[in-house]
């Protein structure tokens, strides 16, 4: 993760002015910082209490995320409201979680099926 985000400043770089004609602003954030070891500050190793593997944050971790997100967001002049949205509950589900329910009946297993299966496995013997 730290070699990628080396190179994020130079993407950066690159595509700023496409995002300055289009009357946007484009900033880097970065967050490897906040998800580094704090006993070896090593920057290969993880925060095992932040992340769930070596790439995906865990619920903590995604929280840490989230904040740093934010601030970068107010610094960069855009202002969040205090209070979340309310957002309303999904709809109740209309499909049957995609059991199939006319299943038709297998048909059984023929005696060729079945001594082919048998030498197969080695069940048989000539």
């Amino acid at each position: 993760m730290l070699r990628q985000e080396l190179k994020y400043p130079e993407i950066q770089a690159r595509r700023q002015p496409y995002f300055q004609t289009q009357g946007l602003m484009l900033e880097y954030l970065r967050i490897w910082a906040a998800f580094i070891n704090p006993v070896t500050y090593e920057p290969w190793v993880v925060n095992d209490v932040l992340m769930g593997d070596i790439v995906h944050p865990n619920a903590i971790g995604l929280s840490v995320w989230g904040n740093q997100v934010a601030s970068k967001i107010k610094n960069m002049g855009w202002h969040l409201p205090g209070i979340a949205p309310v957002t309303p509950p999904p709809p109740p589900p209309t499909d049957s979680g995609g059991e199939i329910i006319d299943r038709p009946e297998p048909k059984p297993i023929s005696d060729l099926e079945l001594l082919i299966l048998c030498f197969w496995f080695g069940f048989c013997h000539i």
